[in-house]
């Protein structure tokens, strides 16, 4: 399948040389942009014997070429914690550490060969709602045909060694790869976006003999007055050659518009979960979607800090990594891959007006499955955020979120964050 995309993206290319084809008094020089994205903010929390305190620095900038249908697009990325520690992601004195890593890089090609044809190769995010949300290697075509779109990608997740079989005749099938495709739909005021993905790993890779297929559908409207916002997702297959898996996850969120300037809001999210993780039958969804998509090697709850996450993060800003922590920082009550599933629900607000914004939000958090005490109530979350513009798409903000323990978390917590963020 893959040297199907390798000889498919050679051959749209070669053919859009051609078909761009024009007069030598028609041709224009490329064009150049750039962009830039970042965040600086400073972070205190408390959670019982647990202190933590530390300033943070994230900076993308990007560089856009495009030569009339090929786009090229390169972004980096600075991220650091402020002060002497890792050689790579502190900024100690001098700082002269080898901080820039390559966050996108890519190849986009639109109308190859027939128009409403497009292809991209390259670095570059995947994202499909309650589903996932992560930069991969990954290569996509896409066709317009009016009411809508249809995409289909490949996304390679592991690629131990480029031998598929060896000089003595061995099969060495180390990949894990992804397939997808979309339908992005629009019927007036309507947005209907149904999905399919498939994971398969290799019998020699990380996650030998998975096979798993998602499908999901997203749902979303704008009535002027009201908002609203549907995710449905189910994951069934083999995670590996002995177990199976059968998890589902959905997500409501519901927008009113009272008055100009002023949004109220209610959602709810739910993962399901294992209520026998001895058994072969897997069942948390947002911890299977975490571990072929991201990386949940780091538990909920542990010292360590939040996983990298696979799956798109929630809303509320601790429990479900919505902070502005988020861009670089650590959050160490990230609940939502929990082995017993996650569900959450609330209520907020939010006001504008001129330079400033307001936000305020309060939510539930539980587990779907008993854990092994019984409990399910991991606790509530009060989270509040002021910004003021004060230049231009440059905001200055503070942020609180104050967790109330459940049965789970056992003690109260906060966290505060004062920090600049921009998109220039």
């Amino acid at each position: 399948m893959k040297r199907f995309f390798v000889v498919l993206m050679a051959l749209l290319f070669a053919g859009s040389a051609f078909a761009q084809e024009v007069k030598t008094e028609e041709k224009k020089g490329p064009e150049f942009s750039y962009g830039l994205k970042g965040a600086i903010f400073g972070v205190t929390g408390v959670n019982d014997d647990l202190a933590y305190d530390y300033s943070h620095i994230r900076v993308r900038p990007s560089l856009n070429v495009t030569n009339g249908n090929i786009k090229g697009v390169l972004t980096f990325e600075i991220d650091q914690d402020f002060g002497k520690g890792d050689a790579v992601k502190n900024a100690d004195p001098g700082t002269d550490n080898l901080a820039v890593e390559v966050k996108h890089a890519y190849l986009d090609a639109k109308d190859v060969i027939i128009p409403g044809l497009t292809l991209m190769g390259g670095l570059n995010e995947y994202s499909f709602p309650l589903v996932v949300k992560n930069d991969f290697a990954l290569v996509r075509a896409g066709f317009d045909f009016g009411m809508g779109k249809v995409f289909v990608s490949y996304i390679a997740v592991e690629e131990q060694d480029v031998i598929e079989n060896t000089a003595a005749d061995a099969e060495d099938a180390d990949d894990v790869d992804v397939y997808a495709v979309d339908l992005p739909l629009k019927f007036d005021a309507i947005s209907v976006r149904p999905g399919l993905l498939y994971i398969v790993g290799g019998d020699q890779s990380t996650y030998a003999e998975a096979g798993l297929t998602n499908v999901a559908l997203n749902v979303s409207g704008d009535m002027g007055m009201v908002v609203f916002n549907v995710s449905g997702a189910y994951l069934t297959g083999d995670t590996n050659a002995t177990n199976t898996a059968a998890a589902y996850a959905v997500d409501v969120n519901v927008d009113v518009k009272p008055v100009e300037g002023i949004k109220v809001g209610a959602f709810f999210t739910m993962g399901s979960g294992d209520d026998d993780a001895a058994d072969d039958e897997e069942k948390n969804y947002f911890g299977i979607m975490n571990t072929f998509l991201g990386d949940n090697s780091n538990n909920p709850f542990a010292a360590n800090g939040k996983t990298n996450s696979g799956a798109p993060d929630g809303r509320l800003f601790l429990f479900e990594n919505a902070s502005a922590a988020s861009n670089g920082g650590v959050n160490y009550f990230d609940a939502m891959d929990n082995q017993n599933g996650y569900m959450s629900y609330g209520l907020y607000v939010e006001a504008k007006m001129d330079k400033l914004a307001l936000f305020a939000q309060f939510g539930m958090a539980n587990l779907v499955e008993d854990n092994a005490a019984g409990d399910t109530a991991i606790g509530s979350e009060i989270d509040l955020r002021a910004s003021y513009t004060i230049g231009s798409k440059t905001d200055l903000f503070v942020e609180a979120a104050y967790l109330v323990s459940g049965d789970i978390l056992e003690e109260n917590a906060y966290q505060g964050i004062l920090g600049v963020t921009t998109s220039l």
